[in-house]
């Protein structure tokens, strides 16, 4: 009869070889169910994927569809925020309207919602993420039950 379970040999698995790891050298004992094992550890495996030469390749390959995503999208021109020495300049002239240099967790509002208009009485200095989506929020409320 076909399809008889039971019948023939149980498969067996062969035994692992103690090996080095790619990492980090040590030599380790792979589990029987991953004889090609080539790591000792899962750290071992996260650091050789995430090694620099593979990190710099993968930022060259993404620099363009990266590069494209951070353009501003409602110009032709492709125009964007601008940028001063690797700054974004609406957070500069925040700082001078302030007369201080902004605190990391400190956000730039543009009060009229136009990321591009970056004249000093648009923005406004919030001091964490969730104040600026508050302000964002409140925004689109208010648009919604102008009457």
């Amino acid at each position: 009869m076909a399809g008889k379970k039971g019948k023939g040999r149980p498969r067996t698995l062969p035994d692992a070889q103690p090996r080095p790891c790619e990492w980090c050298g040590t030599i380790f004992t792979p589990i029987r169910k991953k004889a090609k094992q080539r790591f000792c550890s899962a750290l071992c495996q996260r650091r050789w994927r995430c090694r620099p030469e593979v990190n710099a390749e993968i930022a060259r390959r993404s620099k363009f569809k990266r590069g494209s995503m951070q353009r501003w999208k409602g110009d032709p021109s492709g125009y964007g925020y601008v940028k001063f020495h690797g700054r974004h300049i609406h957070r500069i002239l925040a700082e001078l309207k302030v007369g201080r240099k902004l605190v990391p967790g400190e956000v730039v509002h543009h009060v009229n919602g136009d990321k591009r208009d970056n004249s000093p009485e648009n923005l406004e200095v919030v001091f964490s993420q969730a104040e600026h989506a508050r302000l964002h929020n409140f925004a689109r409320w208010r648009r919604g039950h102008a009457a």
